[in-house]
């Protein structure tokens, strides 16, 4: 029976609650002496970040974000029959074709100076025409101490924001898109061709899960899910299951 109850630890029960602690919840804590930090989707996460991402009151980090975001989208692109391919350089995994999603991080939108540069590098490695193959591009968008997921899908021409707090106004989230996407663009960019599109989102119920509801929201347009099928499991359960996710895709 010892054993038994060893192994149901941290597997969900009838209820769909965990039964003890998952396997990052163990390691995270320190057991075995060390001060654990993964690499999941290109992006080191350290132990208080994974802790503030199983606090019910923490926010999340832009490295927890990203790294979830991106390794969905490098997941897409291998069953889609594609590789990722390791750099010997810089040590990052790089699609072997043009992919089906590209994650880009825009962690302060009020310092264009920490974007506008390593996007244009951005756009001169990844052409115009390269671009009007992907299915979408997730760009989570960090306002002060809220984040929304921008979402650029370049076959369809629209530029799509998720916002988990309605209250907000998004003009300025869809200003910073069609930015980047004039960067990436160039002299061929055409602002009339695009259309502005308010992307439908879970409502956060505080002032902390926004960042949650970015994450839920980037899955959702990946795995072409309803944005609201994950609520109903609770923000607790999904922060587990989100820090779960990230500890087993760990490279």
């Amino acid at each position: 029976p010892r054993k038994h109850d060893e192994d149901k630890k941290g597997q969900p029960n009838g209820d769909g609650r965990r039964v003890g602690r998952s396997p990052v919840e163990i390691a995270i804590r320190g057991e075995g002496g060390k001060d654990i930090a993964c690499v999941s989707g290109g992006y080191s996460v350290n132990v208080a970040k994974m802790r503030a991402l199983l606090s019910e009151t923490a926010w999340l980090d832009d490295s927890v974000i990203l790294s979830r975001l991106t390794f969905l989208a490098w997941e897409a692109h291998v069953l889609a029959g594609g590789e990722m391919l390791k750099t010997r350089a810089e040590g990052w995994y790089v699609p072997n074709k043009v992919p089906r999603y590209i994650v880009i991080g825009i962690v302060d939108i009020w310092s264009k100076a920490k974007y506008n540069r390593p996007l244009k590098s951005w756009a001169v490695k990844n052409p115009a025409e390269d671009l009007e193959r992907v299915e979408a591009i997730l760009v989570p968008i960090m306002d002060s101490q809220h984040w929304v997921l921008g979402v650029i899908r370049p076959t369809a021409n629209t530029i799509t924001v998720h916002n988990s707090y309605p209250r907000m106004v998004n003009r300025m989230y869809f200003a910073l898109l069609q930015n980047m996407l004039s960067i990436m663009y160039g002299n061929d960019f055409d602002a009339r061709r695009w259309k502005r599109v308010e992307g439908e989102s879970g409502i956060q119920p505080n002032t902390n899960d926004c960042g949650l509801f970015t994450v839920k929201n980037g899955e959702s347009v990946m795995k072409g899910v309803d944005v609201h099928s994950w609520i109903s499991r609770g923000f607790h359960e999904t922060r587990k299951d989100t820090a779960d996710a990230i500890w087993e895709a760990r490279n």
